[in-house]
């Protein structure tokens, strides 16, 4: 087996907190498309973990976090859950019996919706990852991108990936390899 570069760059000393074997911890994860034009990154996923869902943001949640601040049901700035219509208490509940939810969007899309999900998953010690795909591979301009900039505040980790595969890789380790 080849080693990565990271391996190779690593001091023997250093190398003794290197982890060997996968996260063999398993997570209930949930993955939304954060705009509709990022919906076919999720729906294409080929995912071989029991324990991940794909979860469809309702339009009506994409077009909340489109309003002004002024008109959403706030307290000391942050969203409150309570009197939204069924669909979009559906979407919560859903997002909110994992234990981590990724947010899956393309570079140049709106990733607006994030703050939506932080909402609703960061008081309940939920994780949220954001990955964002590039256009055409090229991670220089994604990562320098709106939908990054979007996406920052409301994702513990932040990626951005060059194919699908990488996405569906990431997506596989952060699900564990446990039993």
């Amino acid at each position: 087996m080849q080693q990565s570069e990271c391996a190779r760059a690593t001091t023997a000393a250093e190398s003794r907190f290197r982890l060997e074997r996968p996260n063999s911890r398993r997570r209930s994860i949930r993955i939304v498309a954060l705009d509709p034009a990022s919906q076919d990154i999720a729906d294409n996923l080929v995912l071989d973990l029991p324990n991940a869902k794909i979860v469809t943001l309702p339009e009506e949640a994409r077009a909340l976090m489109a309003r002004p601040k002024d008109g959403l049901n706030e307290k000391d700035g942050r969203l409150l859950f309570d009197g939204l219509s069924p669909e979009i208490r559906k979407t919560v509940d859903a997002l909110t019996e994992a234990d981590m939810v990724i947010m899956v969007v393309r570079s140049g899309d709106d990733a607006r919706a994030s703050a939506f999900i932080a909402e609703a998953c960061w008081p309940l010690g939920i994780a949220t990852t954001g990955l964002v795909l590039a256009r055409n591979g090229d991670t220089e301009e994604a990562a320098s991108s709106d939908t990054l900039r979007q996406l920052r505040p409301h994702a513990f980790i932040l990626t951005v990936a060059a194919d699908l595969e990488f996405i569906e890789a990431l997506i596989q380790a952060l699900g564990g390899q446990g039993a």
